[in-house]
């Protein structure tokens, strides 16, 4: 499978990935899909990566790469330190994060961040169907087809080019351009952290399996919010909501999670990653 990665080509990916999008922007646009209503932005995406998915897997099977037996080392290579750390390194860089640059806005424009929370404090008029189809994407589907993209295509590739320090920096700042706002850095952070453990286990299934883990629960959490907004009455977050305890908190999250990473990089990284 590692020779997969390493002979397919990026701008191959990249293609593909282009034709499967252009391909639903061209099924959305027909008559009869536009009168049901049903392919929203949530079910674009799903089938989007789908598709992707569906070739990467055409791909793996032309070439005869042996999926079984990645699969059944997962017992030996996932390991539950590697999940909880790299799972805590990222909530706890996120939430860390978007405290600070809250407080950031405060200080630098009230106004400007009275209008941010005014956007928040709008009632979400998702659907619980479009919430529960935005989670199968982004907990099953996605982190299986951004780890074989970046972990597995682009990571291989670029260790080849640049080395293996250049390519995982790179390759994880990549991963981070597709997310947004504050979720960018912390998908940086957490893409490094997925590919020492990729270089490590030389088993694209256990980063797979700890970034369906990640965003499953966020998947649950966005269930949980659900349920609970349309069943209590909705406390409106004003400038009074945050005191100083909530930029305390903010900052003792953003340095443990950086502590954690420092820690993360340290022992994982070792003269086999880089041989």
């Amino acid at each position: 499978m590692d020779n997969f990665f390493k002979t397919m080509k990026i701008r191959k990916v990249i293609l593909v990935y282009a034709a499967v999008v252009i391909f639903f922007c061209i099924i959305s646009e027909l008559s009869f899909v536009k009168s049901t209503g049903i392919l929203d932005e949530n079910l674009f995406l799903l089938l989007c990566n789908l598709g992707v998915l569906v070739w990467f897997v055409l791909e793996l099977r032309k070439v005869g790469c042996d999926i079984r037996n990645k699969i059944f080392n997962l017992k030996r290579d996932l390991t539950i330190k590697d999940i909880t750390l790299s799972i805590i390194i990222n909530i706890t860089i996120t939430i860390g994060l978007f405290i600070i640059i809250i407080y950031a806005f405060i200080s630098l424009s009230p106004s400007l961040t009275k209008e941010i929370l005014g956007e928040l404090n709008k009632t979400d008029t998702s659907s619980l169907y479009s919430i529960i189809i935005n989670g199968i994407a982004a907990s099953f589907i996605a982190p299986v087809v951004e780890e074989l993209i970046f972990r597995g295509v682009v990571l291989n590739r670029l260790k080849a080019k640049i080395g293996v320090m250049k390519a995982v920096v790179l390759s994880s700042i990549l991963f981070g351009a597709i997310h947004y706002e504050v979720g960018m850095i912390s998908a940086v952070v957490f893409g490094i952290c997925m590919s020492l453990i990729y270089l490590k286990t030389k088993n694209i299934f256990v980063t797979i399996s700890i970034h369906v883990i990640n965003n499953f629960i966020v998947f649950v959490l966005q269930i949980v919010s659900f349920f609970i907004d349309n069943n209590t009455a909705k406390q409106n977050i004003t400038l009074n909501s945050f005191n100083s305890l909530w930029l305390v908190l903010g900052i003792a999250c953003f340095v443990i999670g950086t502590a954690l990473s420092i820690y993360f990089v340290k022992t994982n990284w070792n003269k086999e990653i880089t041989a």
